[in-house]
């Protein structure tokens, strides 16, 4: 018997993390630990309920996630279940 909220049910709420190209500047363990941090966001995501106010805003918004003094801008799209990082910058140490 499968219990509420766990397969099939669980991975549906999930969300996804891609880049929009290859950074290929940016170090291969700082790219490792921003899908890692992204992913934890999107779990986070994932338990919002579906008609939370947060969801408009979240599509509406760019997000920013400073990691080893990399910015890196990403964008949420709610219907697709993606966290999409759009750019990356080096800001220094």
């Amino acid at each position: 018997m499968r219990r509420r909220g766990s397969g099939r049910e669980y991975r549906r709420r999930m969300f996804h993390v891609e880049l929009a190209k290859s950074f290929k500047r940016v170090p291969g363990d700082v790219l490792i630990e921003l899908r890692e941090r992204l992913r934890e966001i999107g779990k986070t995501l994932g338990t919002l309920p579906v008609g939370s106010n947060l969801w408009s805003s979240l599509e509406a918004s760019g997000m920013i996630l400073d990691l080893e003094g990399w910015r890196f801008e990403y964008r949420v799209d709610v219907k697709a279940r993606l966290i999409m990082v759009d750019a990356a910058v080096f800001r220094g140490k």
